[in-house]
């Protein structure tokens, strides 16, 4: 082999060399930069990174899920002995919904159409003498007003977005004077989609402007049921979820608690209400607390409980009550009562 040709061995042997050094130091360039990129990273983040192969079937982890979601947590054990009683409870409530509606009252649908929400609080506006103003308040959606409630399709305004996520649960107006107004706010009967309320709202301006009466923003008043004025001495009161009846005599700048625990069995009151004497009604209790109606003659200060033993208002077997007191009639209160075992209707009793 003469000179020339060992001399272009080794040249292209050299560069070969060259080549592969680079290549070499490429990948340790890289891959420390991947090392280093993932350093201090937790295991959860680099997993993501990484591409991991498809599972198979898991019969046993789908067998073990059902387990968990039927399970009693008391017995770790499945109940299919309570299978038969469920059955029936279901097919109860199938009847009671295929009963229908009440005869002879026939309801038309007024809205609000457009994501109105669940609609527990209504007022009609006493300032309009020809009685077609309209409030509605919604959980989850917000204060409406219609001007026209008697259309076929009334039309609805949104008074203010930011109340679409306070739950208002209830509308008064003072009897005194028809431009203010107050809503509670808080959905407390414990179902699962309810919302937290945020105090008591108060408008000077008939509905127009709102703002949060401050002595409300605190936790004994996220949740008020109802609310009633006091139609001779102005005085508010408010049945709150966690302090009782709350009264203020100051047009709600203060605030203090006149029925609950030590007067009453719960501090938990689900509605108050004014009769036609201005005698005023509590019902203490809720969905799963058993209590009672109560009454006061001079503006909350005595309480005296209704449901005796002789009463003909049972004393136990109910937890939430509505209040209905007759406009015309001082004597004539009516209460709807839940039965505390299967959670229906235990009765409506006068």
């Amino acid at each position: 082999m003469n000179r020339k040709k060992k001399f272009t061995i080794l040249r292209t042997l050299l560069f070969s060399l060259i080549v592969l050094s680079s290549i070499s130091f490429l990948i340790y360039k890289i891959a420390g930069y991947k090392t280093s990129s993932l350093s201090g990273k937790s295991k959860e983040d680099i997993s993501g990174l990484e591409e991991k192969p498809k599972s198979p079937d898991q019969p046993d982890q789908a067998y073990y899920l059902e387990f968990l979601k039927t399970r009693d947590p008391q017995t770790n054990t499945v109940p299919t002995e309570r299978l038969i009683p469920a059955f029936r409870y279901m097919k109860q409530l199938q009847q009671q919904n295929a009963d229908g509606p009440i005869a002879g009252i026939n309801w038309q649908e007024r809205g609000p159409s457009n994501v109105g929400g669940r609609t527990r609080a209504v007022m009609f506006d006493r300032a309009d003498t020809s009685g077609k103003v309209v409030f509605a308040g919604g959980v989850g959606g917000g204060l409406w007003k219609t001007t026209d409630i008697t259309q076929l399709n009334p039309n609805w305004t949104k008074i203010d977005d930011f109340f679409s996520n306070i739950a208002i649960s209830c509308i008064i107006q003072d009897p005194q004077n028809a431009q203010v107004m107050y809503f509670g706010t808080g959905e407390g009967r414990y179902n699962i989609d309810a919302i937290r309320g945020l105090g008591i709202w108060k408008s000077i301006n008939g509905g127009n402007n709102w703002s949060q009466l401050s002595a409300t923003n605190n936790s004994s008043f996220h949740y008020t049921q109802k609310m009633a004025i006091h139609p001779l001495n102005g005085y508010i009161f408010a049945a709150t979820r966690s302090a009782g009846i709350m009264r203020s005599t100051d047009g709600g700048n203060s605030w203090t608690s006149v029925l609950t625990t030590g007067v009453s069995v719960q501090e938990r009151a689900s509605d108050v209400s004014m009769g036609a004497d201005n005698s005023i009604y509590a019902a203490m209790g809720g969905v799963i607390w058993t209590d009672g109606v109560y009454k006061s003659t001079n503006s909350g200060n005595n309480w005296t409980k209704l449901n005796t033993a002789t009463s003909g208002f049972p004393a136990a077997g109910f937890g939430r009550l509505e209040l209905g007191c007759a406009p015309s009639d001082p004597q004539r209160l009516y209460v709807v009562a839940q039965n505390s075992a299967t959670y229906g209707i235990l009765g409506i009793y006068r």
